[in-house]
């Protein structure tokens, strides 16, 4: 498990508890920690589509069904 680290936050009420019910969360802290992880993910995910646009990555044709 991950260390946890206390902090303080000064929040818009409204739209942490939207944030909460649309995350399913039942708590301030696990909306905020979903919150976080999305972001940290979808940042993942976006540098990754950047390079393979640019060609650093390649597709494997791992059932060579794509033409030669």
């Amino acid at each position: 498990m991950a260390v946890r680290v206390r902090k303080q936050f000064l929040l818009d009420p409204e739209l942490l508890r939207r944030a909460r019910e649309g995350l399913g969360a039942k708590t301030d802290t696990e909306a905020v920690e979903r919150a976080l992880r999305s972001v940290a993910i979808d940042a993942e995910l976006n540098a990754a589509q950047a390079a393979f646009i640019k060609n650093e990555g390649e597709i494997v044709d791992v059932y060579g069904r794509l033409e030669p």
